[in-house]
């Protein structure tokens, strides 16, 4: 099964930026017995967009912005795990949820419903880079990485499928809003250091 990384804390999005490259491989796999693979599109997560859109007076979107995200909640990722492992399938099926955003249509949601005042424009991918590179530096943590970028910009968070998902992205952040952006959701003590220091210990 292939359905992203669950949210941590009140982070958010991050898998945004990381689920739906598992995509780029789906074409080349075959189910097998006993197996299924739900390549998600975009799983809400722990990230630091929200973290960021709290603090920064100025928020760069690479290129466009106008590149498509299709949120879905973790819950209808398990949803469709269950379903399908309760009937036997063996398949692949993306995880889709039923609303459709632009990332920088996305970006101005989140930022409204946090109350951000960052002013959203546009700055070829390069420049995002250097800012997503600098703002990691200050948090030593690794934001977003080109291939992360890269996989966003190509458009990999958005299926060609039906909406498999029924929980709405908006109505997520409308109840969670408050919370959102707070602390900051370390990327490399959740998912590797504590991993490492846990090795250690064994």
């Amino acid at each position: 099964m292939r359905p992203g990384r669950a949210p941590a804390g009140h982070g958010l999005l991050k898998a945004l930026l990381l689920c739906g490259l598992a995509q780029t491989a789906r074409a080349a796999e075959e189910p097998r017995d006993g197996l299924l693979r739900i390549p998600a599109t975009a799983p809400t997560g722990g990230a630091p967009l929200d973290w960021i859109l709290r603090r920064v007076p100025i928020f760069g979107v690479p290129g466009s912005g106008d590149y498509r995200v299709q949120p879905v909640s973790v819950e209808d990722v398990a949803d469709l795990a269950v379903s399908a492992g309760v009937r036997g399938d063996n398949i692949v099926q993306d995880a889709v949820g039923p609303e459709d955003f632009s990332f920088k249509e996305l970006i101005r949601m989140i930022s409204t419903a946090i109350g951000g005042r960052a002013r959203i424009i546009s700055v070829p991918p390069a420049v995002g880079m250097l800012s997503v590179a600098l703002i990691g530096r200050l948090v030593d943590d690794v934001v977003l990485t080109a291939e992360e970028l890269q996989g966003l910009m190509a458009n990999l968070l958005v299926s060609s499928g039906q909406s498999t998902g029924r929980r709405r992205f908006s109505d997520w952040l409308a109840e969670h809003a408050g919370s959102l952006g707070l602390r900051y959701a370390h990327e490399l003590n959740r998912h590797y250091r504590s991993v490492a220091r846990s090795q250690h210990l064994v």
